[in-house]
């Protein structure tokens, strides 16, 4: 216990494992809620993951009405 009274809880592989972990997610198709087609190829995705790395996919994410529904997105090269 730390002198404020909170709990500190540290783990150094907690990024690398998080990443590993959705990774493994996302190739099994568990989560997934958006599909990706680029030049001819389709990928399974999850959105949170894809609006955090990507602020074009934030927008469209965020701007999308329909949030429940499963999109596909066609990207173009």
């Amino acid at each position: 216990m730390i002198p404020n009274g909170y709990l500190n809880f540290e783990d150094e592989t907690f990024m690398e494992s998080s990443v590993a972990k959705l990774n493994a997610l996302r190739k099994s198709g568990q989560f997934c809620d958006v599909k990706l087609q680029v030049c001819g190829h389709e990928m399974l995705a999850h959105r949170a993951v894809l609006a955090c790395c990507s602020p074009f996919l934030f927008e469209i994410f965020n701007n999308d009405n329909d949030r429940l529904a499963f999109p596909t997105l066609n990207l173009m090269t």
